[in-house]
């Protein structure tokens, strides 16, 4: 899906944050805001807002001196989700359906975004796990992914952001079967997973993890390594996380799942829900004669 209008505003509040983040000098701060504006005024709106998104970031980057501004961030949400993991991996181990309960708890990860609007704290966490647990999926591809994975000989999992990676944990052990890639960006970018966040996380030590070789908060193939497209294109199945993933890959052909809370009213809007709804969306719906490319998705979502 291309950015629009409304991804502007949000991605300018995305750079005051990070410049906040960075330095405490207002006038740094002002200095970095008009680089960024300068910057993005020279972008065009016909691709996916992450896109314009790196951009955004590269320039807080190069202009604080800091290759990595959230590796402590990244590393205080990590910390904060292993502490949960015992009681989430309990969660699973009782549950009536573990496969649905450990998707339902992924998604709930993903509200450890540092480029969304929610601010996270315990209040918040404690929230949105009672709420995952009993809020019906509001595109419910559920069973569609369930057959897909008993069918896949192996599976490519596109990861999010760091610290939602031990929620994956939860996921990807009812993956265990199957022979499972997991992708993390290959350079920072905001508080998305890198191959030093899944190792924090523990995540090397259950499957295999690669970099897809950009620093886009998603996945446009075209600009990831040669290595991820061949990976991307021959997986039997490709599960990915976060809205992120779901913006750059949404034109693609090949079967994807995305797994994610809707965040952004843009997103609500193109996939014909409302903000907070969950979604485990199988692409094949989008691929349907009466489906316009992601910009009318006469969805007939199960609720």
């Amino acid at each position: 899906m291309n950015a629009t209008l409304d991804c502007i505003p949000c991605l300018l509040r995305q750079a005051v944050r990070s410049a906040r983040l960075v330095s405490r000098d207002p006038a740094v701060q002002e200095r970095m805001l008009r680089r960024v504006l300068e910057r993005i005024s020279r972008m065009p709106l016909d691709v996916p807002a992450p896109r314009v998104g790196r951009e955004v970031h590269a320039t807080i980057r190069e202009e604080s001196g800091q290759p990595d501004p959230f590796r402590e961030i990244k590393h205080q949400y990590t910390r904060f989700a292993l502490d949960l993991l015992p009681r989430l991996e309990a969660m699973v181990q009782n549950a009536h359906d573990p496969f649905e309960t450990a998707i339902r708890l992924a998604i709930a990860g993903n509200i450890i975004d540092f480029g969304s609007e929610l601010e996270l704290t315990q209040d918040l966490v404690e929230t949105t796990l009672a709420d995952v647990l009993q809020r019906p999926l509001a595109i419910n591809d559920l069973e569609a992914l369930r057959a897909a994975v008993a069918g896949a000989a192996d599976i490519l999992y596109l990861a999010d952001n760091a610290g939602e990676l031990v929620f994956d944990r939860l996921l990807l052990g009812q993956l265990a079967e199957k022979d499972v890639t997991l992708v993390v960006k290959g350079g920072p970018i905001i508080n998305d997973a890198t191959l030093d966040d899944a190792r924090e996380a523990g995540i090397d030590s259950l499957v295999r993890v690669i970099t897809n070789g950009s620093d886009v908060p998603g996945t446009i193939p075209e600009m990831c390594s040669p290595d991820f497209r061949r990976r991307f294109q021959a997986a039997s199945l490709v599960i990915a996380k976060g809205q992120g993933n779901f913006e750059t890959l949404s034109r693609e052909r090949r079967r994807i799942f995305y797994l994610l809370k809707v965040k952004c009213q843009v997103v609500a809007s193109l996939l014909g829900c409302r903000l907070g709804d969950l979604v485990v969306m199988d692409n094949r719906r989008a691929n349907r004669p009466d489906y316009d490319g992601m910009t009318h998705p006469h969805t007939t979502a199960s609720r």
